[in-house]
């Protein structure tokens, strides 16, 4: 679930909470977080290069966003939506092996990618990489 946590215990049947674990979970968004430019700079620059691009694909274009998911410090997963409009089936089964090919190229595979590409018309494609993977999974919807 997203948001940030504090702290977090478990509690058995009839026993109160004997302790607190430190949660170290933190989202940032790679658009306007300075924080996370700060401190994962690494990371944000791969998003950069994807964003730029996604846009040099689409010159008139620039609406790609980032959010990436840290757990201890380490980026875990990584969520990009690009809302975009297309001219057809054509442009759009372009679009998608562009962005697949971008996937490999741009990203490292040690975390989890999950792109979204939108319309208008709802949900058009899903990109999902899972770490190791070399290639990610991609669904085109109907």
């Amino acid at each position: 679930m997203p948001g940030n946590y504090f702290a977090s215990s478990f509690a058995d049947s009839g026993k109160g909470i004997s302790k607190w674990n430190d949660v170290e979970e933190k989202h940032y968004a790679f658009n306007i977080s300075s924080e996370a430019n700060e401190l994962y700079r690494e990371d944000v620059q791969y998003f950069n290069n994807f964003k730029d691009e996604i846009e040099n694909y689409f010159p008139n274009y620039n609406g790609v966003v980032g959010t990436g998911f840290y757990r201890d410090g380490q980026l875990s997963k990584l969520k990009i939506d690009i809302p975009i409009q297309f001219y057809g089936k054509a442009e759009l089964v372009g679009f998608a092996q562009y962005v697949t090919g971008t996937i490999m190229d741009q990203f490292p595979d040690f975390f989890n990618i999950e792109v979204n590409v939108t319309s208008v018309n709802g949900q058009e494609i899903l990109f999902i990489r899972e770490p190791g993977d070399k290639e990610p999974f991609v669904h085109i919807y109907e």
